[in-house]
């Protein structure tokens, strides 16, 4: 059974601390997060996601602290943040690498290969190793 765990995670963004000491077990389910504006809640998604990496504390799914459990979480979680900035220039195929690269996943060439992300550059933001599928 998945398990995600939040043990002491706190946020800061220089000297102003956003989450402080939030510890929760969260089991398989639906939950709800909410609270008013400016309380964090966007913050700890972020976390939860590994968009962001945490100021204290530590984050584990199945057991295995983050950032080593992030492929396996990546795999069972979904997120949508509430924008996405991304160059006006992309094309669909470098949107679908961004996509993929976000969920550990990879995507079907329109010749069948199987397209990986690989590290990016600044000058080369969306690049893949594509082989056989």
């Amino acid at each position: 059974m998945s398990e995600l765990t939040l043990d002491g995670v706190g946020k800061r963004y220089r000297r102003k601390a956003v989450l402080t000491e939030v510890t929760h077990r969260f089991r398989p389910g639906l939950t709800l997060l909410t609270g008013p504006s400016g309380a964090g809640k966007s913050t700890l998604l972020r976390l939860i996601a590994t968009a962001e990496k945490p100021s204290a504390g530590r984050i584990a799914w199945d057991g295995a602290p983050l950032p080593s459990g992030r492929r396996a979480l990546r795999t069972a979680l979904g997120y949508a943040p509430q924008a996405v900035d991304l160059p006006e220039d992309l094309t669909a195929r470098e949107f679908a690498m961004h996509i993929a690269a976000l969920t550990a996943s990879s995507v079907r060439s329109p010749t069948g290969s199987v397209c990986t992300p690989t590290s990016t550059t600044a000058s080369r933001p969306f690049r893949a190793a594509c082989g056989a599928g």
